[in-house]
């Protein structure tokens, strides 16, 4: 436990340091960096280090954000209804579960809580655009290490820092399945820091867009942050390439693709779709990735298992297909409109394994509507994602953010949405915090820009006054 007490340690500290000893840039960029570094098997004084922070910014948000008034600036107002009204309707469907009890549900409900307090946090005392840079240029430096650590894993075909987690914690499983299992060229799966190639993915589409908006946002002055930045982004699509996840590769392709439409000039959009499209017919005719062609395929054909010749296993249309009638055995006409109740999934898998038919139950649909039913679902997942586009354009019409930032939130919201359907909602609450710091990071940036304008034209019409009078 030493070991990780003392990465735990070195992460507060940088962050310290990073942030320009503010201590509340500080606690955000750690609770981030325990994300990225720690599989939720560590644990630290009984807690893992996420907890530990989610417990004093849980505090922290209360004190500060009604103490100081943060909660009732305008901003922050519409996106917390949006994070409150999601928690009420959460607490209203808890006794609506027909398998479960309230208190058998009450851990999985708290662990949410503690998963969203942070970027409650993060949204009443956060003042400027300069500290959530701090944060992200944190993250990034943090992701260059994981990333180069995760390559190196696949490389060598060994996770020594997950195999100590295992020693230490006998609690990750699998993990040898996983680093020899050959999936379409792919000479094991890369799980990277989190413990599951899945999961590590999900967290890797996240970071993808977070960084993006760093990068659209930093000057082209500040080169040394752009180059870090585009290797850090470089090394990040290794990693979810070789992670053999392809729910989140053609989520990332498809959300980086559309947002690409609205950024890119059109000579840009044209010379990147030649290449695409030249790519696409040459590789259908030749094996231009190499041992990776049946991997490329499967991605390109990803509702089709027949393209890969039985190579990769997945998310075909048969399966998923196959998969509907067995959400109706478990589900039963009772749990049809609330489900089962909260954390069923994970209950079920814990005492029984995989399930026969869904399997990991790898679909937010298949979860969602097997914990909260058909009504559940709707309200708590559907309902949320139209919420949270409506709030993005609602900032948008009122000129609060960019176009091409409301069409980066919304992409990373499709993204998301594309990889839970495919794969499963995993690293949920760090995709609504990450709604809340793109948000926050675009809000106060065209603020600062709106401010600064104002200064000028003031300054500006001082200086006229002055030479008037003289």
């Amino acid at each position: 436990m030493l070991f990780f007490l003392a990465i735990f340690v070195l992460g507060c500290l940088t962050a310290f340091l990073f942030s320009h000893y503010n201590v509340i840039v500080a606690a955000m960029a750690t609770y981030l960096f325990s994300m990225i570094v720690f599989p939720p098997q560590v644990k630290i004084f009984l807690f893992s280090p996420a907890t530990i922070l989610s417990y004093f910014l849980f505090v922290s948000s209360l004190y500060y954000g009604f103490g100081r008034g943060a909660f009732y600036k305008e901003e922050n107002k519409k996106i917390l209804y949006v994070i409150l009204i999601y928690l009420l309707v959460y607490i209203l469907l808890l006794p609506l579960g027909i398998d479960m009890t309230i208190s058998e549900q009450i851990p999985a409900f708290k662990l949410f809580v503690l998963g969203i307090f942070p970027y409650v946090f993060f949204l009443s005392l956060i003042k400027n655009s300069i500290q959530v840079e701090r944060i992200l240029k944190y993250i990034v430096i943090v992701s260059l290490f994981v990333f180069a650590y995760g390559i190196y894993s696949y490389l060598t075909n060994q996770n020594l820092y997950l195999m100590l987690v295992s020693i230490v914690y006998s609690s990750i499983s699998g993990l040898e399945k996983m680093l020899e299992e050959s999936r379409g060229g792919l000479e094991g799966r890369l799980s990277g820091t989190i413990g599951n190639p899945i999961f590590y993915a999900g967290m890797l589409l996240i970071l993808f867009f977070q960084i993006l908006a760093l990068y659209i946002n930093v000057s082209p002055k500040k080169r040394f942050w752009r180059y870090t930045i585009l290797v850090s982004l470089l090394a990040l699509f290794m990693n979810m390439f070789f992670t053999g996840s392809r729910g989140s590769l053609v989520a990332l392709l498809l959300g980086f693709g559309v947002f690409c439409l609205k950024w890119w000039s059109k000579t840009r959009l044209a010379i990147a779709f030649t290449i695409v499209i030249t790519s696409f017919i040459v590789g259908l005719n030749f094996p231009i990735f190499g041992k990776y062609q049946v991997y490329v395929d499967s991605i390109i054909y990803f509702w089709d298992d027949s393209k890969t010749d039985g190579e990769i296993k997945g998310s075909s249309v048969a399966m998923r297909l196959d998969q509907l009638d067995g959400l109706a055995d478990v589900v039963g006409v009772k749990g049809a409109f609330f489900g089962l109740g909260t954390g069923w999934v994970r209950k079920y898998i814990s005492e029984n394994g995989i399930h026969p038919v869904l399997l990991g139950f790898e679909s937010i649909f298949f979860s969602g509507v097997t914990q909260y039913g058909i009504i559940g679902f709707f309200l708590l997942y559907i309902l949320l994602f139209i919420a949270m586009l409506h709030l993005t354009w609602h900032f948008y019409r009122q000129s609060k953010i960019k176009f091409n930032q409301f069409w980066l939130v919304s992409c990373y919201i499709f993204s998301y949405i594309i990889y839970a359907f495919m794969t499963g909602a995993f690293f949920w609450e760090f995709f609504l915090g990450g709604y809340v710091i793109l948000l926050k990071y675009f809000l106060c940036k065209e603020k600062e820009k709106v401010l600064l304008v104002n200064l000028l034209k003031l300054k500006k019409m001082v200086l006229e006054e002055k030479e008037k009078n003289k």
